[in-house]
């Protein structure tokens, strides 16, 4: 699942515009439903590559396993490209988002690369509600 999301913001850090974004998301979906979102650190890589790998183990799809994904993820959401959103404490699930520049708009788009909530939990408030506002709030943040 991929979704574009225009930014015309110009010389901007895309890190503080999605930590602007992780911010909305988590205040619009916490009082509703009682869960969370919250921008992973590099403190969560284990945490993100552990959804992650059990997303493609779920599907069946090859995985190289947490270690080898938390020390990628380290490295990514150190940067300034990548954002991790967590949902739920503990999480159950996230969004995982890169923003890359387009020759469509003068400043970089985002891509929504990973959506996933744990089996156990969709379909209990956990899934949609959160992770739907997350694209349109990152939008609304950066425009």
């Amino acid at each position: 699942m991929r979704a574009r999301v225009r930014c015309p913001q110009r010389g901007g850090s895309t890190c503080v515009a999605a930590r602007q974004a992780s911010r909305q998301v988590a205040e619009a979906v916490k009082p509703e439903h009682e869960r969370p979102v919250r921008q992973a650190t590099a403190s969560d890589a284990v945490v993100v590559a552990e959804l992650l790998d059990a997303f493609n183990r779920e599907f069946d799809t090859p995985s190289p396993g947490t270690k080898v994904l938390a020390a990628r993820l380290r490295q990514l959401i150190a940067g300034d490209h990548f954002v991790a959103l967590l949902g739920g404490e503990p999480a159950v699930g996230l969004a995982v988002m890169s923003f890359r520049p387009n020759v469509w708009y003068e400043g970089p788009v985002v891509a929504l690369d990973e959506l996933y909530v744990q089996p156990t939990c969709v379909g209990s408030g956990s899934d949609t509600p959160c992770w739907k506002p997350s694209v349109s709030r990152s939008s609304e943040a950066r425009s």
